[in-house]
């Protein structure tokens, strides 16, 4: 098969650091840390981790808060969150310190009828004996807010008819989109779907992974972490298009997993349409 390859970004897990958006100077990301995937050795224990989205009905404010808390001072905690609102980038939180034990930020946004999703990383770094070790946990939350009967309304999970009604047409609605992306990706970048467990990112949770990757645990976290590590530096750099130019990640599209047997494709698409194919090697 002929392929038309435009952008391709090749993650390796043996490898520890993504290679992405090449050409960006070492200074880039300037004094603020990474999200770097480090091996566990057991002495960091999450106590806290959580992502929490509310609906102020008084001022019609969403509530975005997510906090999390170790057991132990650590040479770096960080928490970073992506939040979207139909399936579009609309805000993140980048939030770190040194010599801390807990984090926790608060920001509240206009509210406006959609489905909201907040996806966070939670990572702990510790040098012991000049060796880095490190702790990933994940935390997510979901809110609908929607126009019931002309006043703002919202619901975590559908339960009264009109809920279920809302929720099940934008559900049919995004489907088709993934559908139609995911066969404008196939047919971009030369690769046979049929071949790949589909996996929304929303969808790799801290209950989940060990089933999505099929590894052992260690493996499947490390896969996990790295997934991360590249989620985090395309974000926050910004998405290379297969022309070469460099798009705000805002209003890009929830990344979608594409888990085959031996590597995995993200497949983002920016805000104008254009679409970003990664690639993470298993082994």
């Amino acid at each position: 098969m002929r392929r038309k390859i435009i952008y391709l970004l090749t993650l390796s897990i043996i490898g520890g650091i993504a290679l992405f958006l090449l050409n960006a100077g070492p200074n880039f990301f300037g004094a603020r840390p990474v999200i770097t995937y480090f091996p566990d050795n057991g002495a960091i224990v999450y106590q806290k981790t959580e992502t929490h989205l509310n609906f102020i009905d008084t001022n019609s404010q969403l509530e975005w808060t997510v906090q999390s808390k170790i057991n132990r001072q650590a040479y770096l905690i960080q928490d970073f969150s992506l939040l979207y609102r139909n399936n579009r980038l609309i805000a993140t939180i980048n939030h770190w310190k040194r010599n801390e034990q807990s984090l926790s930020e608060t920001r509240q946004l206009e509210a406006q009828p959609g489905f909201y999703q907040s996806l966070s990383v939670h990572q702990a770094e510790l040098h012991i004996d000049n060796q880095i070790y490190g702790k990933e946990e994940l935390s997510a939350d979901q809110l609908f807010i929607w126009n019931n009967s002309g006043k703002l309304d919202s619901f975590k999970e559908p339960r009264s008819a009109g809920e279920k009604e809302v929720f099940s047409n934008a559900q049919k609605k995004w489907a088709n989109s993934q559908s139609g992306l995911l066969e404008r990706a196939a047919s971009q970048y030369g690769f046979n779907l049929a071949g790949y467990q589909i996996v929304p990112l929303n969808q790799l949770t801290a209950s989940s992974y060990n089933q999505i990757f099929p590894f052992s645990r260690e493996k499947a976290q490390r896969i996990t972490g790295q997934l991360w590590e590249g989620v985090y530096k395309a974000i926050i750099r910004g998405l290379q298009t297969p022309q070469g130019t460099i798009e705000p990640a805002a209003g890009s599209r929830l990344p979608i997993l594409l888990v085959g047997s031996n590597h995995l494709l993200i497949v983002i698409e920016t805000e104008d349409k254009q679409i970003v194919l990664l690639k993470q090697l298993f082994d």
